[in-house]
């Protein structure tokens, strides 16, 4: 089960960082994309790369439906 649910993070690790290279997404997709892919850093240890993008989201203009609230909350529970 280890293995399986690995592989499945480092899936939506891909996926995630190509939303966030992808040009023309619209502002709240690319929001929560960076917010998850953040959190899966977050979850390898790489705190620097979360924080990152986090502030990276805070500084994002329009409805973000959410992703801007989440980024803030995310933020402050990095070590």
């Amino acid at each position: 089960m280890g293995k399986s649910f690995s592989k499945d993070y480092d899936a939506a690790l891909e996926y995630y960082r190509q939303c966030n290279d992808s040009p023309g997404l619209e502002a709240w997709i690319l929001g929560w994309s960076r917010v998850r892919l953040g959190r899966i850093l977050a979850s390898r240890g790489d705190y620097s790369g979360a924080r990152e993008l986090f502030v990276e989201v805070q500084s994002m203009e329009g409805n973000l439906r959410g992703a801007n609230d989440e980024a803030n909350r995310l933020l402050v529970k990095l070590p």
